[in-house]
């Protein structure tokens, strides 16, 4: 039976500062087309609400899978989501309010408009914290904007790894050595420290992370 050509809104990154050698969003873009779907994708500073209505400004994409001319996208126009048959809702952290208030508006278009992920469950799971439910997983950990707590557990674990947590993990690792005397807190928000082995992978969240024992 031949697929019905679906037409989906990508809200996400600017497309051109997307790195597709690793870009689970270009792939899952070029994957869509290449089974006829039509793609149309937006910045998330673009979604409004308006009148009981859920806009968008954005615009046609095309994708190729050639890293020096990867996409081509269409005149900027302003559409209403809930013609689209799906919305993929895949722009990075940080997990602020923004992007909170993001989840609120799209969970309010119909149920004929499907958005991946769940708006609600989006919100609700921040992965830094969701890990909190299987403590027979976690190594000690520590969630703590109290910076004594937090000197007390870097004094007793010595190395630690920290990451700015609603940010991308990727992009917000820092390493504090045994020769640091002093954990400087560059971030007035919370902190989680773990510690255990390469093993236990990072987590987001929209705090501090800081893992011990990797180096």
């Amino acid at each position: 039976m031949t697929e019905r050509a679906m037409s989906f809104a990508i809200q996400m990154d600017p497309v051109a500062s997307i790195d597709i050698s690793g870009d689970s969003t270009f792939a899952m873009g070029l994957e869509a087309q290449s089974r006829g779907h039509n793609l149309w994708y937006y910045t998330p500073d673009k979604l409004s609400y308006i009148e009981g209505k859920i806009t968008a400004r954005g615009q046609s994409l095309q994708l190729f899978d050639n890293q020096d001319a990867f996409f081509r996208t269409g005149a900027i126009e302003t559409r209403t989501l809930d013609e689209f048959d799906v919305i993929l809702m895949r722009q990075d952290p940080p997990f602020d309010m923004a992007y909170i208030t993001a989840t609120h508006i799209l969970e309010r278009l119909p149920a004929s408009t499907m958005v991946v992920n769940n708006p609600t469950e989006v919100r609700n799971a921040p992965e830094k914290l969701l890990v909190t439910h299987y403590p027979d997983l976690l190594p000690a950990t520590l969630i703590s904007r109290d910076s004594d707590a937090i000197h007390a557990f870097r004094a007793k674990y010595k190395d630690i790894m920290s990451n700015r947590s609603l940010a991308m993990v990727a992009l917000g690792y820092f390493a504090f050595s045994k020769m640091i005397k002093t954990l400087i807190l560059c971030w007035k928000c919370f902190l989680l420290i773990a510690v255990n082995r390469l093993w236990c992978r990072p987590f987001f969240l929209p705090y501090e992370t800081a893992i011990s024992g990797l180096f």
